[in-house]
């Protein structure tokens, strides 16, 4: 069961800010905080205004050490040039779909499990003009890349409020006059939506 998406628009407001202004972000927070939900919805407002979005999520065992490109390049309906370096094939790939005057939203879960070429690819392909990189990370320390400080938004636990309409929605039925039952999901959970 999939949990309800509550408490998120401060941060989904932040992303959509700094993603229409052409500067990378990178989601950090424990795991389980909702980084992964807050880039679907970015995602799917990006896809409502025409922008072309490749999403992908990076596995700990892919098949190849570019896996994560390859899979991105399929989602914007090109192939990369197997003849060139993978980073300039990327960017070679990302270029050409740029052509149709859209804007290209790249969007990575766990980016903390590429390799170097497909997150130093990633980071090139983000300085091009109408591209745009979003990503999750759960450890920045693991990162293969050094993206800006400034790239980093915290995806935080929930407060008191965001958790008790969470509970309601869970319950069918708001937690009203039962602060013992609020002050223990609250310390129980940490403010974390998955606990």
């Amino acid at each position: 069961t999939q949990v309800p998406f509550v408490g998120r628009a401060e941060v989904i407001d932040r992303v959509m800010a700094r993603v229409v202004a052409g500067e990378p972000v990178v989601l950090t927070g424990e795991v389980g905080i909702g980084k992964s939900r807050v880039l679907a919805d970015v995602v799917q407002r990006h896809r409502r205004t025409g922008a072309r979005v490749a999403w992908c999520a990076c596995s700990e065992h892919p098949d190849t050490a570019i896996a994560t490109l390859v899979e991105l390049a399929a989602a914007l309906g090109v192939e990369l040039d197997r003849a060139l370096p993978p980073i300039t094939a990327f960017r070679a790939a990302v270029s050409a779909s740029l052509q149709s005057g859209s804007m290209v939203l790249l969007a990575v879960d766990d980016l903390d499990r590429a390799g170097p070429t497909s997150a130093a690819a990633l980071q090139d392909a983000a300085r091009l003009d109408g591209v745009s990189l979003v990503a999750t990370v759960s450890d920045v320390d693991l990162l293969p890349v050094d993206l800006h400080p400034e790239a980093r938004v915290e995806v935080g636990p929930l407060d008191d409020e965001e958790l008790r309409e969470l509970a309601a929605v869970l319950r069918g039925r708001p937690i009203e006059g039962d602060d013992h039952a609020l002050e223990w999901l609250v310390t129980m959970s940490g403010g974390n939506p998955t606990l």
